[in-house]
């Protein structure tokens, strides 16, 4: 980041007056946003996936608890 500041209206002000882009909620740029100042991007219509892979060593599997935690996190990940 450029700039950081402890008051999202700061980054607002900044915004108003051409300093690069930012992320702020809607109800603090509705103003801005009627009156043409500022402008929102909208969001892509595709969302990026991302893809999680559970890797284990197969001699780990001879303890108890990381088979059973193994068996948990495949059954919870499972869609």
């Amino acid at each position: 980041p450029a700039l950081t500041a402890p008051d999202l209206r700061v980054l607002r002000s900044g915004l108003c007056a051409g300093l690069g882009w930012t992320v702020l909620p809607g109800y603090l740029t509705s103003a801005e946003r009627a009156a043409c100042t500022l402008v929102e991007i909208a969001a892509p219509v595709r969302v990026p996936t991302n893809a999680f892979y559970l890797v284990w060593a197969k001699s780990s599997l001879r303890h108890p608890r990381v088979a059973l935690a193994r068996d948990a996190l495949i059954g919870a990940l499972r869609p």
